[in-house]
């Protein structure tokens, strides 16, 4: 097992934070919020789990599985996105009533995403 602290298994995430290993399951999560090297995971049990591990780290691995960047911050799965305003607020609505913002360089991300 490597030392890192996360990789995925199957439809699992696991996330090491304080000495503790936590599986989460992938669909769970609701977005992922960045503060420096501090990734905050925010799941539909209410759950947070804050790992020191960069945003960019997750990006790639979470992109097939529904997850877009809507901002240099935040990562969200598009499964609990209720509400996307294109005007000039350019934020997503999460079904946890999270406001996210969408910067300009991912709003055509957003776009194709929604047109497929």
């Amino acid at each position: 097992m490597s030392k890192k602290n996360s990789y995925s298994l199957n439809n699992k995430i696991i996330l090491r934070e304080k000495g503790i290993t936590n599986l989460i399951d992938r669909d769970t999560i609701i977005y992922i919020k960045c503060s420096g090297n501090i990734s905050t995971f925010y799941t539909t049990e209410d759950k947070k789990y804050a790992i020191t591990k960069t945003l960019k780290s997750f990006t790639d691995k979470l992109e097939a599985h529904g997850f877009l960047q809507a901002n240099r911050q935040t990562i969200v799965n598009m499964k609990y996105v209720t509400n996307i305003k294109t005007n000039s607020k350019r934020s997503l609505v999460l079904s946890d009533k999270t406001e996210v913002k969408i910067s300009r360089r991912n709003m055509s991300e957003f776009n194709k995403y929604l047109k497929n």
